[in-house]
C-alpha cells in the first residue's frame, strides 16, 4: 500500500512538472511572437522564423535592399575614415545614407503599385508612404553632411582646395533647390521662379520632387552627384600643403 502511494505521488509529481513546463513554454512563446523587436542588423535565421510566424511581428520588405549599390557607398566611405577633413563620424554618416539609398534607389512605381492596388507592408502602411519618408530624410541627411563639408573649405586659395571645393558646391547646389523649398516652403535662392512647392512623388523614373512647373528633380538623380562627389574628391585634396606635411609628419610619429 504505501509502495503504490509513493507510485502515484511520483507519477503526479512527473504530471506536475510536465504540465508546468508546456505552460512556460506556451507563455513564453506567445510573448515572443507578440513582441514586436526591432534590430539594426539583418535579422538572423532565427529572428526570422520567429518573426514570420507572427505577421504583425516580421517585415521582409525592410531588409531588401540593393547591396551593390550599398557597396558603392562603403566603398566611397572609406577615404573618409581618416582624420584630415575634420570629421571624424563622416565615413559611418555616408555609410548609413548609402544604406537608405540602396533601399530606394531603382524603385518606381511598379514596384510599389500592381493589379491589386497599392501593395502595403504587414501592418497595412503602404510601402510607396514609408519609402517616401525615407527619400525626405535622405534628402535632409545628404545635404546637410554636403553643406557641412562645402562650408568648411569654402573660402580656402589653396589651388587644389578650392578646386576639390568647386565640385562639392556644385553637389550642394543640386541638393539645396530641392532642400530649401521642402523644409522651409520658400524657393532657394536664385531659383525664384520654381515656386514653393517641391512635393515628393514617384513614378516611373523613381522618386523624385517637383520643383517647378515643368522640373522634376529626381532621386537617383542628387544620389549619383552626391556619390560621384565622394569618389572625386578625397579628403586629402581639401588640405592645404602646410595641412599635409603636418599629417605626414603626425603619421609617422604616431
Amino acid at each position: 500500500m504505501k509502495g503504490d502511494l509513493e507510485t502515484m505521488n511520483l507519477i503526479l509529481a512527473v504530471v506536475v512538472f510536465l504540465c508546468w513546463t508546456i505552460l512556460v513554454a506556451v507563455v513564453s512563446i506567445n510573448w515572443a511572437r507578440r513582441s514586436k523587436m526591432r534590430f539594426s542588423r539583418r535579422p538572423t535565421k532565427f529572428q526570422s522564423w520567429l518573426w514570420q510566424s507572427n505577421a504583425d511581428g516580421y517585415d521582409e520588405g525592410l531588409f531588401e535592399i540593393d547591396y551593390e549599390r550599398y557597396g558603392q557607398w562603403v566603398r566611397a566611405s572609406i577615404a573618409w575614415m581618416t582624420a584630415p577633413q575634420k570629421v571624424s563620424t563622416a565615413f559611418y554618416n555616408v555609410q548609413l545614407l548609402g544604406l537608405v539609398d540602396a533601399r530606394v534607389y531603382g524603385k518606381n512605381l511598379s514596384d510599389y503599385h500592381n493589379s491589386d492596388g497599392w501593395i502595403c507592408d504587414n501592418n497595412g502602411v503602404m510601402l510607396r508612404e514609408r519609402d517616401m519618408i525615407l527619400v525626405d530624410l535622405w534628402l535632409f541627411g545628404a545635404y546637410e553632411f554636403i553643406r557641412t563639408v562645402e562650408e568648411r573649405y569654402r573660402g580656402n586659395t589653396d589651388s587644389g582646395v578650392h578646386q576639390a571645393w568647386l565640385k562639392i558646391r556644385e553637389t550642394a547646389e543640386a541638393f539645396r533647390r530641392v532642400r530649401i523649398p521642402l523644409a522651409k516652403s520658400e524657393p532657394a535662392r536664385g531659383y525664384e521662379s520654381d515656386g514653393v512647392s517641391a512635393p515628393t512623388g514617384c513614378g516611373s523614373n523613381g522618386f523624385g520632387w517637383s520643383v517647378g512647373k515643368d522640373t522634376v528633380i529626381l532621386q537617383r538623380e542628387l544620389s549619383d552627384k552626391f556619390l560621384q562627389m565622394l569618389q572625386t574628391v578625397k579628403p586629402g585634396l581639401l588640405m592645404s600643403p602646410e595641412e599635409r606635411e603636418a599629417f605626414k609628419f603626425k603619421d609617422k610619429t604616431d
